[in-house]
């Protein structure tokens, strides 16, 4: 059996009952990978259920053909065939590989079951570019552990099978099995990072010293070691600074070393959020942990907020402005009225019926000829919630119930002509509270704790 299929093997062997998927551009990498899995499958080595997955991103004038290729390649090698066109929305901050490459995964969680194992062409010479790319970006541990043999993107497990393989391997097997593959002509645009140092710097390195992708690809492993003891102290770290609401308590950060709490800010902005943060944003952080207490300052690192507030450090989404938002009908419209709330905030259903809402709200039942109001906004009105005896300014009950600020931007407020009734979540006002001889309304509310 040949090198390049004792590695794939190894690798489908440990999860016999998952369908596997090809990453299959129709390069001499995938091509070789797909024909190396189907000879597999052919003598029985192997019986899952093999499909090859082609993205078309429409980068090339050729991809058409492309297409079209990869499917009659597919139909040769008797495997399963899927494929989707994306639309790449191009950005300065981002390289057109990073984007291509986030739309081809995305497009594999649509096409593929969720229990499939996608498989990647990837092999040594990658593993040694990608490299020094983290070189040439200033990376850290992380960044240089570079690709791993198997991991997990876009909710999908990722297999690289012949990491271990060179790209000369690879090629040979192509030749000796007569495969036909696609030469995607910009491999050879040098104005790409990674065409670059494969054409102009690795060649240079390997005529210096023949091993150089080993030496590489072996620190890269030496640091996916160091990575995973990081990663092992952040957990512990955190398990030790996370608070009730999941938050980071700042007393507990301000302990740790600069290094040790920066490992700790990494890891859970990327384990929990898939963010990445900066030398400069962690600075940033840092710098607003110890501003003044009553402050409560944010860092925004992509769609992540870091907030600050009541000596705890919080993560949320990046929310949108939802201040002008109102919707209101009339008294007599209200049997089966459902709202859904902007910004993803959640579903309010005026009816009482079995359901698994996160909270029920009951109210005295608005009078015929009132008009009832949602909203977001109010006038700092003096309201008495049903928990307490003497009444008080809004903000000064949300600031009682210690909601953040961000928080209290969120809150539904229910009124009836102008008047509040109740903060959606929180409380309901004392005059509408029910009680014996009033009718009443039950609301069931719908929402996610981090949409808030």
């Amino acid at each position: 059996m040949h090198l390049i299929e004792q590695a794939i093997l190894s690798t489908v062997k440990l999860m016999p009952e998952r369908p596997i998927a090809i990453a299959y551009s129709g390069g001499v990498d995938s091509q070789v990978l797909l024909h190396a899995i189907s000879q597999l499958k052919q003598r029985g080595d192997i019986t899952n259920e093999i499909v090859a997955c082609h993205i078309h991103h429409g980068l090339s004038r050729f991809a058409d053909d492309w297409q079209v290729f990869c499917r009659q390649q597919a139909e040769v090698q008797n495997v399963g065939f899927v494929t989707a066109n994306v639309e790449l929305k191009i950005t300065a901050q981002q390289s057109v590989e990073a984007i291509a490459r986030e739309a081809r995964y995305q497009a594999f969680k649509r096409l593929l079951p969720e229990n499939s194992v996608i498989l990647t062409g990837h092999h040594l010479d990658d593993q040694a570019e990608t490299v020094l790319l983290a070189l040439k970006r200033g990376a850290g541990v992380a960044g240089l552990s570079a690709m791993k043999s198997s991991t997990c993107l876009f909710d999908r497990e990722i297999c690289r099978p012949l990491l271990a393989i060179s790209r000369e391997q690879i090629e040979q097997y192509a030749s000796t099995n007569d495969i036909e593959y696609i030469d995607d002509d910009s491999n050879t645009n040098e104005q790409f990072d990674r065409n670059f140092i494969r054409h102009q710097i690795m060649p240079v390195l390997s005529e210096r010293w023949q091993s150089i992708t080993h030496t590489i690809a072996r620190s890269a492993m030496h640091c996916q070691q160091s990575q995973a003891l990081l990663d092992e102290l952040a957990q512990q770290d955190q398990e030790s600074a996370c608070n009730h609401d999941s938050a980071l308590a700042i007393d507990k950060l301000m302990s740790l070393s600069l290094e040790r709490r920066n490992n700790l800010l990494r890891f859970v902005l990327k384990r929990d959020y898939d963010v990445v943060p900066s030398s400069a944003q962690l600075n940033e952080i840092n710098v607003q942990m110890i501003a003044q207490g009553d402050k409560t300052p944010e860092v925004r690192i992509s769609d992540i907020m870091v907030r600050r507030f009541q000596q705890a450090l919080y993560f949320t989404p990046v929310f949108g402005d939802v201040s002008h938002w109102l919707y209101t009908f009339a008294a007599e419209q209200i049997a089966d009225v459902v709202v859904e709330l902007p910004d993803n905030i959640g579903r309010i259903e005026f009816k009482d019926t079995p359901t698994n809402c996160t909270e029920k709200v009951q109210v005295i039942a608005p009078k015929d000829g009132q008009q009832v109001e949602l909203r977001f906004t109010h006038n700092n009105p003096k309201c008495l919630p049903d928990y307490r005896n003497h009444s008080k300014e809004l903000k000064k009950i949300l600031q009682e119930l210690k909601i953040a600020p961000w928080q209290r931007k969120r809150i539904p407020f229910l009124y009836y002509d102008d008047e509040l009734v109740a903060a959606m979540g929180y409380f309901v006002c004392k005059p509408f509270a029910p009680n014996t001889s009033s009718t009443n309304l039950t609301l069931n509310y719908y929402f996610e704790q981090d949409s808030r």
